[in-house]
């Protein structure tokens, strides 16, 4: 669990600890593994909005949260890189505009909407336990 759950996938590839900050940092500075660890996870998240657009006959909107999600402007734009083809475009000035709460990064011409949403999971958090303890009541 611990090999699967913390040694895996970004980590093992880039030979590093999961901070995807640091990666970049390793990246930019010529790292090899950092680089390579960047790329695949790029790629697997392009092909799964790919597929799923296909598979939907389009998409509404792609919503990127949670700390890669909201905080790595460049990770949005090489993700989304090559799905104009699907109507996906993203606008350069509003993605790496730094906004606090939900806003959005489509360009105008962009079929599908672009957002960036703060994952506020002690906000999620809250709200499940508040709703179990009063279900017990």
């Amino acid at each position: 669990e611990a090999i699967l759950n913390h040694a895996s996938g970004m980590v093992a590839l880039a030979g590093m600890a999961g901070d995807v900050k640091a990666i970049r940092n390793a990246a930019a500075a010529g790292n090899g593994q950092a680089v390579l660890a960047l790329k695949i996870f790029t790629r697997s998240v392009t092909k799964a909005i790919g597929g799923f657009c296909w598979l939907l006959g389009g998409l509404d909107a792609i919503v990127f949260a949670g700390g890669i999600g909201e905080h790595d402007a460049q990770g949005r734009t090489e993700i989304l890189d090559g799905l104009q083809e699907l109507g996906i475009s993203i606008s350069s000035p509003l993605n790496e505009t730094k906004a606090s709460g939900v806003h959005r990064i489509s360009a105008a011409e962009s079929r599908t909407a672009l957002f960036v949403v703060p994952a506020q999971e002690d906000l999620m958090i809250a709200m499940h336990v508040d709703r179990m303890a009063r279900s017990d009541s």
